[in-house]
């Protein structure tokens, strides 16, 4: 958990060194905002998918190779016997844009199936941390925390 805080407080600082620079490198085009803003949705929800239906190739891809977390196994952990997931959505969903790296909060309901030995349903925040690559955006970093369940 310590490195999961220590690489998002660097990856806070690097963002705050790269803006101060100038944000964008020469002969580079800057993205609209709301096409970035877009994008990262658009891949919160493909992470939602992938996890449900436990779609490794798909959690290859949204995941980077050098993505640091809780569960350094996570690709693994939601595909390798197929999905462990009866349900998986969000809601309460924030983004914030900062160059190449986004920072997505966001609640989370999830459910176990009968594979798993806990099968209620849960309820969690996330912070996750995406950066912007040459393939395109990654996630490269993420935290949970468990949360009592919203009054209904």
């Amino acid at each position: 958990m310590r490195s999961t805080l220590l690489i998002t407080i660097a990856v806070f600082i690097l963002t705050g060194c790269v803006m101060a620079q100038g944000g964008t490198a020469k002969g580079s085009k800057a993205a609209h905002p709301e096409d970035e803003t877009a994008a990262i949705l658009k891949l919160e929800d493909e992470m939602n998918k992938a996890r449900l239906n436990g779609d490794g190739v798909a959690l290859k891809r949204l995941y980077a190779d050098d993505f640091a977390g809780i569960n350094a196994e996570i690709v693994n952990f939601y595909s390798e016997d197929g999905s462990v997931i009866a349900v998986h959505s969000t809601d309460e969903v924030s983004l914030r844009v900062m160059g190449r790296v986004a920072v997505v909060t966001a609640r989370l309901k999830y459910q176990y199936n009968k594979r798993m030995e806990n099968q209620s349903v849960r309820w969690m925040r996330y912070t996750r941390i995406y950066e912007k690559r040459p393939s395109g955006w990654v996630a490269v970093g993420e935290h949970f925390t468990f949360t009592p369940a919203p009054e209904e």
